[in-house]
């Protein structure tokens, strides 16, 4: 008897001391355009944190606690004057990601979010992460004897570029219209020993649009 008292105390302990512990999330936000987005928070270890959407650089670093759908809540007040947070939306994010990119826009008048992998603190200058956010797929091509990247609508890939740090490469973007292959992009790019290239495409009416991003190389992600 005294051994199964003992073992009902201890076990416990044991199980919590051996528990694992919360799975958390790295998120960076980022904005498509400049515009007025509403002001939404992710949840981190120690309370509500407000995110930053600049259509200039990703925002700073947070911690958040990990779940898919990811939570953002948008902060309240009752009559009482007293303050809580409610979910406002539900992100999807990608399977087994320690860490992501919360990109923000407006469609009409709802705003879209799209939660993308993206780790960060292992990327290199020659690691790109293109993003479509439009409706057409796009045929991305680096440097002249490169072959193009396939990038289908409304998602993300990164891919190791194979131009030369400090110097820079030919771009080229093509997609359906009317039936054909287009290029609607042409240009020149550098290519910076301490910067990777955020490339985003997306809808403007009925043409497409590019957006780079010279992403500077953090440390202290995922």
């Amino acid at each position: 008897m005294f051994h199964r008292r003992v073992l009902a105390i201890v076990l416990p302990a044991l199980l919590a001391l051996t528990a694992s512990p919360a799975q958390t999330i790295k998120v960076r936000t980022l904005a498509l355009l400049e515009e007025k987005l509403p002001e939404v928070s992710l949840k981190g270890p120690e309370g509500f944190l407000p995110l930053v959407f600049s259509d200039v650089q990703p925002g700073e670093l947070v911690t958040a606690a990990s779940a898919n759908p990811l939570p953002l809540y948008k902060k309240t007040t009752d009559a009482e004057g007293k303050v809580a947070f409610a979910v406002a939306e539900s992100i999807k994010i990608p399977q087994n990601a320690k860490g992501i990119l919360l990109l923000a826009w407006t469609s009409g008048d709802k705003v879209r979010y799209l939660a993308i992998e993206d780790n960060f603190s292992e990327a290199r200058f020659n690691d790109w992460l293109l993003i479509n956010t439009g409706t057409r797929p796009v045929a991305f091509k680096v440097g002249d004897g490169s072959k193009p990247f396939l990038i289908p609508p409304g998602t993300s890939t990164t891919q190791r570029i194979s131009a030369p740090k400090g110097e820079g490469a030919t771009v080229l973007a093509q997609a359906p219209f009317d039936g054909k292959a287009k290029t609607f992009f042409s240009t020149y790019w550098p290519v910076y020993e301490d910067k990777r290239a955020l490339v985003l495409f997306f809808d403007d009416g009925s043409k497409m649009r590019v957006k780079r991003i010279s992403d500077k190389i953090i440390a202290g992600g995922p």
